[in-house]
């Protein structure tokens, strides 16, 4: 392997790997940290959460073969991606941290070491990020980050704060963390500012705040080269078809962008397309699913904060706990995503911010 740590002191990078249940790929994320070809010490945090699987004897086992490079954490209970991500970045020792989660993996050696170049040249930039690629799990077909070209434009070599916050707020992963090299010290100032985006137990993922946090704070670098594989074709928060999960997700994801919107004062005019195309799925998510109680909480939100909404997205919160006519509104609304789960042959409910929404909306 790669690494050198012969000198023992603080590490320079350390690279967080966030697992749970991850038997079948964990070693090959690990792996793929240890080949990185560095000429400054890196550590690897490891952060389980509470898996019930042979993840944690495999982990185990690394740290006996590598235990000055690998640190190994296991939760006593399961806390959820972004609890367990930011407990262990708040004992990450480096300056600066790398992500690479337990399903996913690196593929280029050099990866962190023209990263560290580039920050280490230039004290303003706040992260270094790169272009990386899908791996559906299922078939091993290897396909671009961006098919439709929508991230070129996002994708200078170098972008000022704030140039990159609109961006990041609409496109579909414009910064995919797993590829990020970032400053500590800027989370911890943020962090410290305002904890609701790391700390409050409504937020359940951890990569979209500290994508707007750099994008608006610092200045932020782009390589070209492809250093990740991203895995698909399995369950995960943003790509599953369990419908409860997603609704989750989504419902959290508009909770904080909200927060940054009313803290950062971006205009009515930028929001309200991001709020309708929120509403038409999460009401219509609600309704195949058939959560009347999540449906009344989504509408609810929506009206105490005064939020757009579609016409048909009044009318289902109407119609749904009529039992004739809301009964048949889910059955119409199943029907018609089964349809078209079926003919685009993707997961049932695939969020993509920019984009049709996966799930029947209309």
């Amino acid at each position: 392997m790669a690494i050198d740590n012969s000198d023992t002191g603080k590490p320079k990078v350390s690279v967080i790997v966030v697992t749970y249940n991850q038997q079948g790929t964990i070693a090959r994320t690990l792996d793929s940290i240890l080949e990185q070809k560095t000429d400054f010490p890196v550590e690897i945090e490891i952060a389980d959460d509470c898996s019930t699987d042979s993840t944690g004897d495999i982990c185990r086992r690394y740290v006996d073969n590598y235990p000055d490079k690998i640190r190994y954490t296991r939760n006593e209970r399961n806390l959820g991606v972004r609890e367990n991500y930011y407990r262990a970045l708040l004992r990450c020792r480096a300056e600066y941290i790398a992500d690479c989660a337990g399903d996913d993996f690196w593929c280029d050696a050099l990866k962190l070491q023209k990263q560290v170049e580039i920050l280490d040249a230039n004290t303003d930039i706040g992260l270094v990020h790169t272009d990386w690629q899908y791996i559906d799990e299922a078939t091993g077909a290897i396909s671009p980050s961006d098919t439709s070209g929508e991230n070129i434009p996002f994708l200078k070599p170098v972008s000022e704060p704030g140039e990159l916050l609109e961006a990041v707020f609409v496109n579909k992963m414009l910064i995919h963390w797993c590829t990020a090299l970032y400053r500590k010290d800027v989370f911890l100032k943020a962090e410290k500012e305002d904890p609701y985006p790391f700390w409050n137990s409504e937020i359940t993922f951890e990569d979209f705040q500290l994508s707007v946090v750099y994008a608006r704070d610092t200045r932020i670098a782009y390589i070209p080269d492809i250093t990740m594989r991203y895995s698909i074709g399995k369950d995960t928060v943003t790509h599953t078809d369990n419908a409860a999960k997603e609704c989750t997700f989504v419902y959290s994801l508009l909770k904080l962008k909200r927060h940054f919107a009313q803290k950062y004062a971006l205009s009515e005019a930028f929001m309200r397309p991001i709020y309708i195309r929120y509403a038409r799925f999460l009401y219509s998510i609600a309704l195949i699913n058939n959560d009347l109680q999540q449906l009344r909480e989504i509408d609810n939100y929506y009206r105490r904060n005064d939020l757009p909404r579609p016409l048909m997205c009044v009318v289902m919160s109407f119609l749904a706990p009529m039992p004739i006519l809301g009964s048949a509104l889910v059955a119409v609304k199943k029907k018609r995503h089964k349809a078209m789960k079926k003919k685009r042959a993707v997961a049932m409910f695939d969020f993509d911010d920019n984009k049709t929404l996966t799930v029947a909306t209309a």
